[in-house]
């Protein structure tokens, strides 16, 4: 049996896609281990902990900004999450939002 060359680059393309973690894993893995209430410096640690890139807890915005770069990869495209975790006013999380974010050449 012959495989067409375009089959086999497809092939090949296919194989050299990787993925470390989904947007929805990374979303219920933030909410077992930052459950809404959670104070700012615990969610910080714990973002630290998972080694995903962050701001640090802005008062006047009530908000911390995370990027857990290159959860997935395929050829020309790079892609991470990006996590806006909103507080109340006293520094407890209320929400998060996570997204995925390609980029390429």
């Amino acid at each position: 049996m012959k495989i067409a060359p375009a089959a086999l680059l497809a092939l090949a393309a296919l194989a050299a896609c990787r993925t470390r973690i989904t947007p929805e894993e990374e979303k219920s893995r933030l909410e077992e281990l930052i459950p809404a209430g959670t104070p700012a410096p615990r969610v910080e640690s714990v973002l630290d902990s998972l080694h995903i890139d962050h701001s640090h807890y802005d008062s006047a915005e009530h908000q911390i900004r995370a990027i857990d770069r290159h959860t997935a990869h395929a050829p020309l495209i790079d892609t991470s999450i990006r996590i806006e975790l909103r507080f109340d006013s006293q520094g407890r999380l209320l929400s998060r939002k996570v997204e995925e974010v390609r980029t390429g050449p």
